[in-house]
Order: structure tokens, then C-alpha cells, then sequence
């Protein structure tokens, strides 16, 4: 875990519709709850949310920063910056302004679930259709919750848990113990793995995403030194064999996918939705808009705004290369030999990874 990482933050979320705090502002009407296409509305907005630059790229930014396998020509152009001097250094700053970012985000995303599960009514007795959507819909948002607070937790440690919608009496929360949010996010991935159907359509994900995410989860847990475990392993498992768990996970998802005969396929827009995909979040390569696209992609390498923010430091592909000489997907993972642009010094390799 990334504990190293923790910033101070004041979380306050309030909503304004009137003087009575606990009145519930229109957006909260249920009536947008139960119409079906409302529901997938509601639902696709908390993907939105996830997949904004705020959300899963910042986080893509933070987590490759603070691994030191990445260097940046961000701010500037210049390899000499200070997202190379702080957080890519592993050296943060408690006010670094992309982890900051990533936290509003990631509440923003929990927030729309939080609104979704609160408002669908499921009727558990009921085999329609419509009652099959809304309990798949709900399924999702607890995967997205689950989803965000392991992002979260594994970053910063301690964080506020919200797991219910805002009034007058829970504006401001502490931080909750790591292991109490893993609990939780536990708790949401068992039912998004017991709620998810497939109702809602085939780009959305299955319920062996979740399966997966449980699986990463139990392998923190087995993977943390025993002697600070008790810091993120909920009091209820304590003691269970978490690789054993790990695997049981997994072991639902194994031969659900499958994988592509052409790995550098997955990275375009022909190679969505494939086989290969557990979960994910699809941004168009050609997307200005998209910083995921243009943080990783080389200058001019593709249609559309490109600039290749993030690079991989020379001795990450140079050990890949020695250990697995043989790794049919390297090209695939890596842009080697690739010449710097902007105001980057010149650099013998550049190697970009998509």
C-alpha cells in the first residue's frame, strides 16, 4: 500500500436546495429511478464519472508517478519539472495538485452511486424483466463503489467511508480505519457479484469484473507484512488464508475470456468490448478530450491531440526485455526507440508505454 501517500484533506459535500438541508433537491426525485432507460442514464453517468480525467486518468498519473518506473514531460515539456522532482521521485507533496484531484473525483464517482442505490427499488420476487435491469443496475454502481474505495484506500490509507446520501447531520466525516473500508469495499464486490445479470447489455461489465476486483483485494491482504496487517484486514477474516480466497476468485473468472492473437489490438477502438476485456473503460484514441490518450501516446503516433506526458524509464523496458526475451506482446507494451519531442532534452531511448 501506498501509505506514503497521505494527504490532509477537510471533505465536506453539501447540497444546496434550500434552507432545510434534508429536504430532497429535484435530482433525487425517485420517479427518475424507475423508468428503465433513466436507470441506464444514471448508470452510465457513474461510468462517466469514473472514466473523467478526474477520476481514472488522474489516478493512472498518480499510481505510475509514485511507482518510480515513470519519468514525465509534463509542465512545460521539460524533463526538469516538478511532477519529476515530487511525486515521480516518490518525494509527494501533501498538496500535490493531480492526488488532490483524484480524491475529488473519486468521491464525485461514489457519490452517483451512493444516489442510485439509495433511489432503485428492487423487487427480489419479481423475474420481468425491468426488476431483472434495475437489480443489475444496482449491481454495477456497488462494483464502481467497491472499485473507487480501493483506489482510495490504497493510495491514502485512512479515508471518509460515505456510503449513504447527504443532510444535515453527515456533511463533515472523519476518516474511517483502512480495514473498516475494506470491509466495505468486500461487502460491495459480494453483491455486485450476486446482483450483476447482464440485463443491461453487453458493454457494461459482468459480474466476474467484480470476482476479479475481489481477487486483487484478498491478494493485497495475503501480500502486506503481518507485523501493520491488522491496519487494513477487517477484524471479521482475520487469520483466513487470503491467497486460498485470491484464488477462489479467480478461479470464476478462468475461461470467461480469453485472450487476443493481437495484444497491441486491445488498444484501439476495433478492439473494444473483446474477448480479452474483463473491465473497461473505453476512450476513443482520436478523443481530444482525452488525457489518457494523450498522456501515454507519442507525438503524432495517432489521429487526434497526442503528446506523450508519460514516459517509462529506460532500464523499466531494458530489464523487461532481458527477463522475457521471448514476450510476444512487448511491442504491444512498449514504443521503443521513440525520439523525444517538445522541450525535452534529447534522450538516447525514449520508451513509451501505451
Amino acid at each position: 500500500m501506498m501509505k506514503d501517500l497521505k494527504i490532509l484533506f477537510v471533505f465536506a459535500l453539501a447540497i444546496f436546495s434550500s434552507c432545510d438541508l434534508d429536504e430532497d433537491p429535484p435530482y433525487l426525485d425517485k420517479a427518475a429511478f424507475n423508468n428503465p432507460q433513466s436507470v441506464l442514464g444514471t448508470l452510465d453517468g457513474i461510468y462517466a464519472g469514473l472514466a473523467s480525467y478526474d477520476g481514472q486518468e488522474r489516478r493512472l498519473f498518480v499510481l505510475n508517478g509514485f511507482s518510480g518506473f515513470f519519468n514525465t514531460r509534463r509542465q512545460g515539456g521539460n524533463i526538469n519539472n516538478p511532477n519529476n522532482t515530487y511525486l515521480f521521485s516518490l518525494k509527494p507533496n501533501e498538496n500535490d495538485n493531480d492526488a488532490t484531484q483524484l480524491w475529488l473525483g473519486y468521491y464525485r464517482t461514489i457519490a452517483r452511486a451512493n444516489t442510485l442505490i439509495a433511489n432503485v427499488e428492487l423487487n427480489s420476487d419479481s423475474d420481468d424483466l425491468d426488476s431483472q435491469l434495475f437489480e443489475d443496475v444496482v449491481g454495477q454502481a456497488h462494483f464502481v463503489r467497491a472499485w473507487c474505495y480501493f483506489s482510495l484506500t490504497r493510495l491514502f490509507g485512512d479515508v471518509p467511508l460515505l456510503l449513504d446520501l447527504p443532510n444535515n447531520e453527515n456533511l463533515m466525516n472523519e476518516l474511517t480505519p483502512s480495514k473498516i473500508i475494506y470491509a466495505s469495499i468486500i461487502q460491495d464486490a459480494e453483491k455486485a457479484i450476486n446482483m450483476i445479470n447482464g440485463v443491461s447489455g453487453s458493454h457494461y461489465p459482468k459480474k466476474y469484473a467484480a470476482n476479479m476486483l475481489l481477487a486483487k483485494v484478498y491478494m493485497t491482504m495475503a501480500s502486506v507484512d503481518y507485523s501493520t496487517a491488522y491496519d487494513i484486514i477487517p477484524d471479521t477474516i482475520i487469520g483466513l488464508n487470503f491467497w486460498q480466497m485470491a484464488y477462489d476468485q479467480a478461479i470464476q473468472v478462468y475461461g470467461q475470456n480469453s485472450l487476443v492473437s493481437d495484444y497491441s489490438s486491445l488498444f484501439t477502438m476495433e478492439g473494444e468490448n473483446s474477448d480479452e476485456s474483463i473491465f473497461e473503460l473505453q476512450i476513443s484514441q482520436s478523443a481530444s478530450n482525452s488525457q489518457m490518450g494523450r498522456n501515454y501516446t507519442p507525438n503524432n503516433y495517432k489521429d487526434g491531440q497526442s503528446f506523450g506526458w508519460l514516459s517509462v524509464n529506460k532500464d523499466v523496458y531494458d530489464d523487461h526485455a532481458s527477463a522475457y526475451p521471448n514476450d510476444s506482446r512487448i511491442e504491444g507494451d512498449f514504443l521503443p526507440n521513440q525520439v523525444c519531442g517538445g522541450n525535452a532534452p534529447p534522450r538516447e531511448v525514449a520508451t513509451y508505454m501505451r
